[in-house]
């Protein structure tokens, strides 16, 4: 196997499954459970073949991301398939690029959620929502005014957009341009 493919294979991996995972995800608002698995076994492997101290941070990584995404997930900010997905996701990649990885799904996250406030016709009351909770949090968290309905996010899609991103950055673009 040439060196690119072999150094290319954990994105190629994350892609394919972020991207049935977002397919699944818009049709049913689920994500299999076999695509997480998949790509955790996956990354196992493959971490376990660059040794022991690869495969350590692989494992962290998950455990981390499955304690802090049980928070998250009891706030019902994210769903289970959610989590699991950005658990198995992190496993396959260094320790400074997981951290991007969140990031952008973070970022296409919140393009997520206007794109779809805006498609439900809600943008500006979302954003009038928004800005009191963060005025009320800066000033005096009483007046703060919780959502009277709340919109379940096809999240994968924001988890798809930070895969994107990060394998972007890493593998296609030329070093003077990666900005992390």
């Amino acid at each position: 196997m040439s060196q690119v493919l072999y150094n290319s294979a954990p994105y190629i991996a994350l892609l394919i499954a972020c991207s049935i995972a977002a397919i699944t995800d818009v049709r049913s608002r689920t994500i299999p459970n076999a695509i997480p698995i998949s790509l955790v076994i996956f990354a196992l492997i493959f971490k376990a073949m660059h040794g022991p101290v690869d495969l350590g941070i692989s494992i962290a990584a998950i455990i981390v991301m499955l304690m802090l995404g049980s928070v998250v997930f009891s706030m019902r900010f994210l769903g289970g398939g959610d989590i699991k997905l950005l658990a198995a996701g992190c496993a396959f990649l260094p320790v400074s690029e997981m951290t991007q990885f969140l990031l952008f799904t973070a970022v296409g996250g919140g393009l997520l959620a206007i794109v779809t406030a805006a498609l439900n016709g809600t943008l500006k009351k979302t954003l009038h929502g928004a800005f009191t909770i963060l005025h009320g949090v800066r000033v005096d968290p009483s007046i703060a005014v919780a959502p009277t309905t709340q919109t379940s996010l096809p999240y994968a899609i924001a988890i798809t957009f930070g895969a994107i991103s990060v394998t972007l950055i890493h593998t296609f673009s030329p070093t003077g341009l990666r900005v992390f």
